[in-house]
């Protein structure tokens, strides 16, 4: 049939109130003083109003009050919905907008004006995709182990905060690696390597809690950012992490491991005003810190010798 085609005959409108019915989205149409002249099956599954509530001539309103009666509409009255529906039908112009139901679903209503002064709307609950769209911004954002930020999202906020950063205002980078990885890895295997990674991550969460965004740059590469943090405070921070990313951690039922963690540190705008420099001097105070260590382990040696 052709959308010029105007049926006449009973049968040609069955036929379309059925396919109507069989459509997963809800459909309704209403006329010029806003009483109902169709509803299909979609729209109660999605309301969870029976047919038999939803009879022909029914008022935009009263479909309202019936479909808060039922818990849709958290915290809303009838009347304070009807009045923003009205002001949007009143303008006579198409629209899609979004409505979050009382149980947590998220339906996106489409709006059509029609030639007859009523107008149509179809609802779709679109939850399902509205949540797998969040599942993949954050995994286009963050590692796939830990969760925790990934180098991507880690440059593009360290350049964004840079690039809001004031006059007298400072902010401090830590970068870090674990002291020992290497052999956790190689004596447990690569799936105690990857939950050792996971505590880690969770030691990072908790000691820094609001104070800072920890980012896994790969490996056993971390960074840290300390938006608003001065040279002293940030030195506090990183000795707080030293030592909790130094405790042991239990890789299952019977395995061990200890590793350290070495962090060098950079602030803006003492050491660098843009992000690649500021990156390089924190790993520049890394290798320092780890070089330092290395010497104090060589001494060490010698002179048990």
């Amino acid at each position: 049939m052709s959308p010029q085609t105007h049926p006449s005959d009973p049968e040609s409108w069955l036929a379309i109130f059925d396919a109507l019915n069989n459509i997963p989205h809800g459909f309704c149409v209403y006329d010029a003083q806003d009483r109902l002249l169709f509803v299909n099956e979609g729209f109660t599954r999605i309301y969870r109003q029976p047919v038999s509530s939803l009879p022909s001539g029914t008022h935009f309103l009263e479909v309202l009050t019936k479909s808060v009666a039922l818990g849709n509409y958290s915290g809303r009255t009838p009347d304070e919905i009807w009045r923003d529906r009205k002001a949007f039908i009143d303008r006579r112009e198409p629209g899609i907008f979004l409505q979050a139901l009382g149980d947590g679903r998220l339906i996106a209503i489409t709006h059509q004006p029609l030639a007859n002064e009523g107008w149509a709307a179809v609802y779709e609950d679109v939850t399902e995709r509205r949540r797998q769209e969040t599942h993949l911004q954050f995994m286009a954002h963050h590692d796939a182990l830990t969760r925790l930020p990934n180098r991507l999202f880690f440059d593009a906020t360290l350049r964004a905060k840079l690039g809001d950063l004031s006059e007298g205002r400072t902010l401090a980078l830590l970068c870090l690696d674990l002291d020992g990885f290497k052999a956790v890895n190689d004596r447990l295997g690569h799936a105690s390597g990857d939950a050792l990674l996971c505590q880690v991550a969770e030691r990072l969460r908790s000691t820094l809690k609001e104070s800072g965004m920890p980012a896994r740059l790969g490996g056993d590469e971390f960074a840290v950012i300390l938006p608003d943090t001065t040279q002293a405070i940030a030195r506090g921070i990183a000795e707080r992490l030293e030592e909790s990313l130094s405790r042991h951690y239990v890789l299952g039922s019977a395995s061990v491991a200890d590793v350290g963690a070495s962090i060098g540190l950079a602030v803006a705008p003492l050491h660098a005003r843009y992000a690649d420099a500021l990156l390089a001097a924190a790993d520049e105070d890394l290798y320092r810190v780890k070089r330092l260590r290395r010497d104090h382990a060589r001494a060490s040696l010698a002179c048990s010798a």
